[in-house]
């Protein structure tokens, strides 16, 4: 069975907004891809859990229950990914959405509140909170 969450808020432009979905529940888990650019000296730095340049300043994750190709996060893009249980992000006041892409049905946010940009802080508290999902040889977490 096909798990299906509800449609998430949209602004005037169709795009989604800030929001904590519901569906989306705190012992799940959500995957953030890491790139070369997120590796330094052996080590996955806090700038993976930086904020986007988009609208509302999300980071992109996908809820791991939906990712129905695992081998993407070990390609060009991406040398590996990591995963951080739900009810992290929302104990340091961070919202969790679902954000769907047209390429991508497993595409979420995780959220500062009010518009803002994660915080250095909250940054680091996800970086500290995370566990492999697809391991990069010789890279450590922390």
């Amino acid at each position: 069975m096909t798990r299906t969450l509800r449609q998430p808020p949209l602004d005037a432009n169709g795009i989604v907004t800030q929001h904590d979905h519901s569906d989306i529940i705190a012992d799940e888990c959500v995957v953030r891809g890491i790139t070369v650019h997120h590796i330094k000296n052996g080590r996955i730095t806090s700038a993976a859990f930086k904020s986007s340049s988009d609208p509302y300043k999300g980071l992109s994750v996908d809820l791991s229950e939906l990712i129905k190709d695992k081998t993407k996060f070990r390609g060009q893009s991406f040398k590996g990914a990591v995963e951080i249980i739900v009810e992290k992000p929302r104990s340091k006041d961070m919202l969790v959405g679902y954000d769907p892409l047209s390429t991508n049905n497993a595409h979420c946010q995780i959220w500062a509140r009010e518009n803002r940009k994660i915080s250095n802080s909250q940054a680091k508290f996800l970086k500290e909170n995370v566990e492999w999902f697809e391991q990069i040889d010789g890279i450590l977490l922390t």
